[in-house]
């Protein structure tokens, strides 16, 4: 009951604070600490967990926000983390209980190690650094992902089937259907007919053995199934993490090398362009004067980032958002901007030099810069495939979830 008490004293504690309610680190923190006290609660309730709360237990996990807080700590602002930290105690809890049923040696070694995957797992969502490696990330959920299946293997007998069903769920969501342990996993459970068949010499192998035997064999089952399946789930995320780490660096890059014409159109206003000859005797520039100046390049970038910036916002409307601790839309958005700004320069150089047929005789600032918004919006033509590649690579990243080891599938970011 402690382990109940804490993830409500957290919740009491979420609801009673004003801040954080821009990224909603307070409400998740507080919502998903009582649905993780819910849980055990009924775990310890007399109600036969066979028929509608088994159901009503699950979709209220799955209908919540995946994203608890630290009971013990401060708000943290990733909602990652906020999930890690909670379903970590409540793991602690788990634990501490199984503990206390088993007794043999062999128990008491797997929940030592256990409680070692709990708290590493602990120290590194409760780290600030490591976000763009995605090491604090990746040795959170490998910690509790191996605790998980360490617990697995110790479940209470009541809850031993309902945990296989989910870690079958899971087996099916990212393992490949020839996958041998996921065929194990079905023909120990009576899935599909190409499972029930898959191995006779194992089921006859399973027939020899005693009760005890038995079940400990469909335990170890279930665990390296799940283990598998984490594992895959995990491959996903390494990719759109790279994926995320070259957004932004490519888009570090290109805003290097816009800050760097800016400086040199400043100091070197001639080098550049983006000032027009409508006749002999005129020059026009797009700051307005007559000759070019410190603020002409500057001003074609700015115009060009601004449409840029209008046009990523619209582009918005066809990502999806993402539980996963990698912001992709964001980033995408983020590369846009300086992509905007240097294809307004290029653009208005282009036309400068005669390449553009027609245009190279723009007469007022007004042209030029209506020309610079017109290429700087056109960057979406060039990062469009960006966004495409973006949008495949949040598709793939399914929902991550966690199996406890009393009750519960339960969605990880």
């Amino acid at each position: 009951m402690a382990g109940v008490a804490t993830l409500l004293d957290a919740a009491r504690d979420a609801a009673a604070r004003t801040i954080s309610n821009f990224t909603g680190a307070a409400a998740e923190r507080a919502w998903d600490n009582i649905l993780a006290a819910e849980e055990i609660l009924k775990e310890l309730s007399p109600t036969d967990r066979t028929g509608e709360s088994w159901w009503r237990r699950h979709m209220s996990r799955w209908a919540a926000s995946p994203h608890l807080d630290n009971p013990a700590g401060r708000l943290k602002a990733a909602s990652w983390r906020q999930f890690a930290l909670a379903h970590i105690t409540e793991l602690d809890a788990r634990a501490e209980a199984l503990r206390k049923t088993l007794n043999d040696a062999r128990a008491e070694a797997l929940l030592d190690g256990a409680q070692k995957n709990l708290d590493a797992a602990r120290d590194a969502a409760a780290r600030t650094h490591g976000n763009l490696s995605g090491a604090a990330t990746e040795r959170t959920w490998n910690n509790i992902h191996a605790a998980e299946c360490t617990l697995l293997e110790l479940a209470p007998k009541e809850n031993l089937k309902a945990l296989q069903i989910e870690a079958l769920f899971l087996a099916r969501q990212n393992l490949s259907v020839e996958d041998p342990r996921l065929l194990e996993l079905e023909a120990l459970l009576g899935g599909t007919a190409a499972s029930a068949n898959h191995s006779e010499e194992s089921k006859n192998h399973k027939r020899g053995h005693n009760g005890r035997q038995a079940s400990r064999y469909g335990r170890y089952v279930a665990s390296r199934a799940l283990r598998a399946a984490h594992v895959v789930d995990a491959s996903d995320k390494m990719q759109a993490r790279s994926f995320r780490n070259i957004l932004y660096g490519s888009a570090v890059m290109l805003l290097a090398v816009t800050i760097g014409l800016a400086v040199l159109g400043t100091l070197k206003p001639s080098a550049f362009g983006v000032c027009f000859s409508p006749n002999p005797s005129t020059t026009v520039c797009p700051a307005g004067g007559n000759a070019p100046g410190a603020w002409d390049l500057l001003l074609v970038e700015v115009i060009g980032l601004s449409a840029a910036a209008l046009t990523a916002a619209i582009a918005l409307r066809k990502l999806d958002g993402t539980s996963t601790p990698y912001s992709i839309p964001l980033a995408l958005t983020f590369l846009k901007l300086p992509t905007g700004a240097l294809s307004a320069v290029i653009g208005i150089t282009l036309i400068s030099a005669g390449v553009v047929p027609g245009l190279n005789k723009l007469e007022t600032s007004t042209q030029i810069l209506a020309w610079a918004a017109i290429f700087g919006a056109g960057q979406i033509a060039l990062t469009r495939f960006v966004d495409d590649k973006g949008q495949e690579v949040l598709s793939s990243v399914s929902p991550a979830t966690t199996v406890d080891a009393g009750d519960g599938v339960s969605g990880k970011s």
